[in-house]
Order: C-alpha cells, then sequence, then structure tokens
C-alpha cells in the first residue's frame, strides 16, 4: 500500500511538471490572445493539475489507511 502511496504520489509531481511546461509553453509561444489551440492547453493545464490533486489524495488516503490498519 505504501508503495501505491508513492506511484500516486510520482503521478503528482509528473502532473504538476507537465503543468508548468504547458503554461511556459503557452506563455511562450501564444501570448495573451486564446485561440482553440490555447484553450487546449489550458485544458490540458487544468486536467493535469486536478489529477494531481486526485492522485495525492488517494495516495494520502492509502497511506493513512494503511498507517491506522497496523497494530501499535
Amino acid at each position: 500500500m505504501f508503495r501505491a502511496a508513492i506511484v500516486c504520489f510520482v503521478l503528482f509531481l509528473a502532473t504538476v511538471t507537465i503543468a508548468s511546461i504547458l503554461d511556459h509553453f503557452h506563455l511562450v509561444v501564444f501570448g495573451p490572445c486564446a485561440g482553440p489551440g490555447e484553450t487546449a492547453i489550458f485544458g490540458a493545464l487544468f486536467l493535469s493539475a486536478s489529477l494531481g490533486v486526485i492522485f495525492t489524495l488517494i495516495g494520502s488516503g492509502i497511506w493513512l489507511a494503511r498507517k491506522l490498519r497496523q497494530p501499535r
């Protein structure tokens, strides 16, 4: 279970990295005008950030459940 939490955390870090790259790509290449391509990039940015939060919550929940099940 702890490994699953670590995997979820790594996925969170990967999605945050992807979100940062996409955000930088938008600012450098497209500028402030939003067309269909920019909207797709912002959609991918929000989706990857949302997935990062979800993976972190899942990983934290798995870690907490495992911790609570262990006998003291």
